[in-house]
């Protein structure tokens, strides 16, 4: 509690800092006030500033002191915002000196400052201590509006490409943030998180619009990627909530092969004729590379692993393995060459 008013042996405090979220929910303003045997109180105003921030205040409702003959506590009729229909009142008792006031749904102009005033007669004489607190309306961002990440280009992407990724929903009040992070695909739990920034602009509502955007450029290794964004805002309880973030599927990157690789190596030097020989041919790429395989200038096999059984002498030659890949109308060839000797 707040206590900011004392007189003589009166003394009042109210609800430090109450929050009230937006909507159906309640919020309970309490003013709770102390006195002596002595002292005396004859009623607890709760007054509200008449806008925010306006340091003028109005009465919103009156309650009375306990006793044989307590009156009912009775509201008055404000507007802008009303509050018929949305405020119970409950009038200090006997075992707690507490004037209440519980808002059973917020609207966006209940946020202003709040003040409570005893009026009463002590040693001093007519005193009114009062004390002022300040009613914060806050709301969960509405997830309804939370499109899908927006991705451009969407489809056909090679390396060497920029690609610029957009996150938009309603992010709340106060205004929530996006978080961008990038995974190795699906098995990556934890990611890398991307420098991003978040833009807002108010709505109609009391809440806010939120806009981020990120632009990556895009390497081979990003082939697979999940690119997600995350909105955080401090009334969200639970920041692993799926609700609350949009990723893209994983990114299919194209990228041209690369050279490929022969195993096992040419080890021994020579081989023996009447023997087996297998070379296997690798390369990286996207779309997949296709292989051939060559000696002497001649075409010997279209897969990835040449199997040769029986070799003889006149097999001996440089092989050549030729990967080749194409996307967007382009070709991209690359090749590696062993020499075997077969003795």
């Amino acid at each position: 509690m707040q206590k900011t008013g004392v007189y003589g042996d009166i003394t009042i405090s109210t609800t430090t800092n109450p929050v009230g979220l937006l909507g159906n929910n309640e919020v309970e303003l309490v003013c709770t006030y102390d006195l002596s045997d002595d002292d005396t109180v004859f009623t607890i105003v709760w007054k509200r500033e008449i806008s925010k921030d306006s340091g003028t205040y109005q009465q919103l409702a009156l309650f009375y002191p306990p006793g044989t003959n307590q009156n009912e506590a009775v509201l008055a009729n404000l507007t802008n915002p009303s509050v018929f229909g949305r405020v119970v009142l409950t009038n200090p008792t006997g075992s707690s000196l507490t004037a209440k006031i519980k808002f059973t749904s917020v609207v966006c102009d209940d946020e202003r400052k709040y003040q409570c005033a005893a009026f009463g007669l002590n040693n001093i004489g007519q005193v009114d201590p009062t004390s002022i607190t300040s009613l914060t309306v806050k709301a969960t961002p509405k997830v309804t509006s939370f499109g899908e990440v927006e991705m451009v280009p969407a489809s056909n992407i090679a390396e060497g490409q920029t690609v610029q990724f957009t996150c938009t929903s309603n992010v709340g009040r106060p205004a929530g943030t996006f978080v961008w992070t990038k995974y190795n695909g699906i098995s990556d739990s934890v990611g890398t998180t991307v420098d991003s920034t978040t833009q807002t602009s108010a709505s109609t509502d009391c809440t806010f619009t939120g806009s981020s955007v990120i632009s990556l450029p895009m390497t081979n290794s990003d082939n697979g990627v999940i690119v997600r964004c995350t909105l955080q805002q401090e009334t969200i309880t639970n920041p692993t909530d799926t609700t609350y973030y949009k990723q893209t599927d994983p990114i299919n990157l194209y990228y041209k092969v690369r050279q490929p690789i022969i195993t096992p190596p040419t080890n021994p030097a020579v081989h023996f004729k009447g023997t087996s020989l297998t070379l296997n041919c690798a390369a990286e790429g996207n779309p997949p590379p296709t292989y051939i395989w060559r000696v002497k200038g001649r075409q010997i096999s279209t897969a990835a692993l040449l199997q040769l059984t029986n070799i003889r002498i006149d097999q001996s030659g440089d092989y050549v393995c030729e990967a080749k890949n194409n996307y967007t109308g382009n070709m991209y060839i690359e090749s590696r060459t062993v020499s075997i000797t077969i003795g």
